[in-house]
């Protein structure tokens, strides 16, 4: 079954210079002066107008452009208050789907790559990266429809929110490869894949929080969690009505690293179910098992990937120390001992500070 797919985003696969040109976008809520002119509305009731494009289809499952909601979309989706997502909550962004996170080489790799061998073996190793994330959802799900989360690490909107990643380039390189992957997508063999983006550097990661509660790191990946808790609605609401047709949902962080000088995925651990789990070991392994030889045998990188950790795997618990810090142990408006939950990543869906951070913005805006 053909699912709707996002058309390529950018030309041809010779529109090098269109892959690496920074993304520079103004968005019509930033004022002349870069300061965010956010408006959170604090009525509980939706808005008249359509939040999100209409997904149901007697005959065929299509899935909402989910990069366009809003924060206070989100939060009314979060709340339950969104018609169309009846049942939805804060428990909607816990453990709704497998989700891995690509760390396919360190950053400076692909710098150095620019720098000694130019743009078209940058773009080449993007595309090659970009098709063996691809290649790896065929071998967990073989011919099984299966939309794609698909997520570009770090990045944002200046002015609001902007984390460069590391190396201070990290966020361009991530978006150039969801870039080549979008291209890659719209080729017949990936028919059965629907991508569909959940980052968007247009829009302010800011839920209207006070300080020091309005923590810019925590709002960029509870939105995208909340974006892609929607496309698991949409799809379970298919899948309920057509058992036979069903269609999954793989949430994929594209990320590069910093010092690991090999290939990593980060995967999902016990708090996810076994099938959630099950897939989302199946696709770090199978990406691991592909890629690293075959970027090693492009002759372009400056040295050979190496197995991250000795497998090139690893679970949900957090590697590295967040560079922000809680600003306080007790969330103000949850009461809860934020110092107490364990460090997982966000993105794997699996983080009790997330889901804190989450009911906090709730409950801040009188929504539950």
């Amino acid at each position: 079954m053909r699912l709707n797919r996002r058309q390529a985003l950018i030309g041809g696969a010779g529109a090098t210079l269109a892959l690496l040109r920074a993304r520079e976008v103004r968005a019509s809520f930033v004022g002349d002066d870069g300061e965010p002119l956010l408006a959170i509305h604090t009525t509980a009731t939706l808005d008249s107008r359509a939040l999100l494009p209409r997904h149901s289809a007697p005959d065929a499952p299509s899935f909402s452009d989910v990069a366009t909601v809003q924060p206070w979309e989100a939060l009314l989706f979060l709340a339950g208050r969104d018609p169309r997502y009846a049942g939805a909550s804060v428990e909607s962004i816990m453990a709704y789907s497998p989700a891995d996170i690509l760390e396919t080489m360190d950053t400076d790799v692909l710098d150095a790559v620019l720098a000694s061998r130019g743009a078209n073996a940058l773009v080449s190793l993007y595309y090659r990266i970009a098709t063996h994330t691809l290649d790896a959802l065929l071998a967990v799900y073989g011919g099984t429809p299966v939309v794609l989360a698909l997520d570009a690490g770090h990045g944002g909107l200046r002015g609001v929110y902007y984390d460069p990643g590391s190396h201070g380039t990290e966020a361009h390189h991530a978006r150039q490869v969801v870039a080549a992957l979008e291209e890659r997508a719209a080729l017949p063999n990936y028919a059965s894949i629907t991508v569909r983006r959940i980052y968007n550097d247009a829009i302010g990661d800011d839920f209207g929080l006070p300080p020091p509660e309005d923590r810019k790191g925590a709002a960029a990946l509870t939105l995208r969690n909340i974006r892609t808790a929607i496309l698991a609605h949409e799809a379970d609401l298919w899948n309920a009505a057509h058992p036979d047709e069903a269609v999954a949902v793989h949430v994929l962080s594209v990320h590069f690293n910093a010092g690991s000088g090999g290939i990593l995925v980060l995967h999902q651990g016990a708090a996810v179910s076994a099938e959630f789990r099950r897939r989302s070991v199946a696709y770090a392994s199978a990406f691991v098992r592909a890629a690293q030889p075959a970027l090693n045998a492009t002759g372009l990188l400056p040295y050979s990937l190496r197995l991250a950790l000795g497998t090139g795997l690893s679970d949900d618990r957090l590697l590295y120390e967040p560079q922000f810090r809680v600003p306080a142990r007790l969330n103000p408006y949850t009461s809860a001992d934020r110092s107490a939950f364990p460090r997982r990543y966000a993105m794997l869906q699996t983080s009790l500070l997330q889901r804190d951070y989450a009911l906090g913005a709730l409950l801040y805006h009188r929504l539950v």
